[in-house]
């Protein structure tokens, strides 16, 4: 049909710019500002990153998630909630910024202040971003979502490019323009977007009308303390290492190093997350059309996750030299902890996205207090014996108790998703591929060409035994398609 052909068109799209652009920054931009700061100046500013962002579910609150569903089931909502939830967000940000002030300056970052507050801004400029995504998203505007998801990075991009190839942008220089440079992407998103979105409203001012917005919040609130415990059970690692030790920033240099390409990474599962969601909601009442998207979302990730634990272990060393100046065993060690874990946490997204659909919010908030008390127990005693290694040990340590607690709370309440034989065909598989990543890794192969064949042997050996069933794949994204085929057909 022409409107599934153009959904799969969209999601291509979608592919392509993210794929052109977002490996500029990460390791263009990101890494070449990391490389070229001036002792651990970019550890000091990751761990400010990852302090800020402790709190950043504050200027969210789930409204993002709120919108796309609301709009998606109809669209004429635009005009009646916009003003509103656009006066509401700006309330939300400054309140965000006030309560990151006072906790900055309690945690002892006075002589940081200033950078502290203009990473703060930056947050509540990216959470903006996702919000008038929901929008566009909600609008089933998918072509137009396509270029605003790349649009920051690009102006960021351009922004700066000077900073990594002219010398004058060394020392605080090169930090503070990178910041403000990211600002001024940022900004530039929110302007554009919020042009587009307002003019579909039919309105530019926001009202606050905090009082009518309450059954909102009343919704909401759950999700967003979930999100307040998620945040701080995956980004305390940096703050504690900064923290405890006396060489806290250049731990946290090593470990930010290391958790760039899990990071990147990780957009695969969320990418997958928000088409899972809608899935799943429309489907947890009937069992048998439910499995096949659960069982080959979580087979499809432990590949992806398998292939990459292996790269970790047998060519994280090669990885890291090739990527960072200073290179020393500790990246290696923690990039491969760090890309262990990305297993666990990818499952997360599959069955924490079902019990998000579900609306169990209970077990999930349970779940995430004991995910924040794991991280807390598992840094405070590894980071003191193994540094940033031990940061990325904690981090693995905790996410594999939380998505197994997911998929028993799954199974009590949806039904068992993880049947024997499959589980056993994965650690075969596993098995067999380790034993492919270490005779390559031996060889007398370039590390590069080595990695390549190892790779490609073992995706193509997931796909030939099952592993990764193919066909089901395509038959259930054609689903998708046609789930998106009728939105289509009801958007303005």
């Amino acid at each position: 049909m022409p409107e599934t052909k153009h959904f799969y068109k969209n999601v291509a799209l979608l592919i392509v710019l993210n794929a052109l652009v977002k490996p500029l920054w990460i390791f263009g931009i990101d890494r070449g500002v990391q490389n070229l700061s001036a002792g651990h100046d970019y550890g000091i500013f990751y761990t400010l990153y990852s302090f800020s962002l402790l709190f950043a579910i504050i200027p969210d609150m789930g409204l993002a998630n709120y919108n796309g569903s609301l709009l998606a089931r109809s669209p004429a909502v635009l005009r009646k909630y916009w003003p509103g939830m656009w006066g509401l967000k700006i309330l939300l940000g400054l309140t965000y910024l006030l309560v990151v002030a006072i906790a900055g300056w309690l945690a002892g970052y006075e002589n940081q202040f200033s950078l502290l507050m203009v990473i703060a801004l930056n947050h509540v400029l990216v959470i903006n971003l996702s919000f008038f995504r929901s929008y566009v998203n909600g609008l089933h505007l998918y072509k137009l979502d396509s270029f605003f998801s790349i649009l920051d990075k690009a102006v960021m991009v351009l922004l700066c490019l000077p900073l990594v190839l002219h010398p004058w942008f060394r020392g605080e220089r090169l930090i503070w323009g990178y910041v403000w440079g990211q600002t001024l992407g940022f900004l530039a998103g929110n302007l554009v977007m919020y042009w587009n979105v307002a003019k579909r409203a039919g309105t530019w001012k926001p009202k606050f009308q905090v009082e009518r917005l309450l059954p909102v919040f009343k919704t909401t609130l759950p999700f967003a303390f979930l999100g307040l415990l998620t945040s701080f059970y995956t980004r305390l690692d940096a703050v504690l290492l900064e923290k405890i030790l006396p060489d806290g920033a250049y731990q946290v240099d090593i470990y930010a190093a290391a958790y760039r390409l899990t990071d990147a990474f990780q957009m695969l599962p969320v990418l997958l997350s928000s088409f899972l969601l809608p899935a799943f909601a429309s489907k947890l009442r009937t069992p048998a059309a439910l499995r096949p998207f659960v069982e080959i979302a979580w087979q499809g990730l432990l590949v992806a996750g398998g292939i990459l634990a292996l790269t970790g272990w047998c060519f994280g060393e090669p990885i890291m030299r090739l990527l960072y100046h200073d290179y020393n065993p500790q990246h290696a060690t923690s990039f491969a902890w760090l890309m262990t874990a990305f297993m666990p946490l990818s499952l997360t997204y599959v069955f924490g996205t079902l019990l998000t659909a579900g609306h169990y919010t209970r077990p999930l908030l349970r779940i995430a207090g004991f995910g924040l008390l794991c991280n807390l127990g598992f840094n405070l005693v590894l980071i003191p014996l193994y540094k940033a290694e031990g940061a990325a040990l904690a981090s693995c340590l905790t996410h594999l108790p939380v998505v197994i607690f997911q998929i028993i709370s799954c199974g009590k309440r949806e039904g068992h998703f993880l049947r024997l034989n499959r589980v056993l065909a994965w650690l075969t598989w596993l098995a067999g591929s380790g034993l492919v990543f270490i005779f390559l890794r031996n060889s007398n192969l370039a590390w590069g060409w080595a990695w390549i064949i190892a790779t490609a042997t073992s995706g193509l050996s997931a796909l030939l035994f099952g592993i990764v069933p193919f066909k089901a794949m395509f038959a259930l994204s054609n689903e998708l398609a046609d789930s998106a085929e009728n939105n289509l057909a009801d958007a303005p």
